[in-house]
């Protein structure tokens, strides 16, 4: 892991918890709907948690290279050509 994902990631959580705090402070529920704070709790940290798992996730799949190796012909320092196998991926 790089220290780019991991600051990504991180940078990722902060924003989240900010989200969180900040929709926590900013709506102040009413007596009549006292009752609902369970179910509005539930249903934000779900949605909350949902969004930082699909954004932590590693989106990048492994791609598999294939090498070959070829014959080619150099020369020495004398202007006489001789032959080497070259692997090139």
């Amino acid at each position: 892991m790089t220290i780019f994902s991991t600051a990504r990631k991180t940078a990722i959580a902060t924003i989240a918890a900010l989200a969180v705090i900040t929709a926590g402070a900013t709506v102040a529920p009413t007596q009549a709907q006292a009752g609902n704070k369970l179910a509005g709790a539930l249903i934000g940290g779900a949605i909350i948690g949902g969004l930082i798992g699909i954004a932590s996730q590693n989106r990048y799949a492994p791609t598999y290279r294939t090498c070959h190796t070829q014959w080619e012909t150099r020369y020495n320092s004398y202007g006489q050509p001789y032959s080497v196998q070259v692997q090139y991926c």
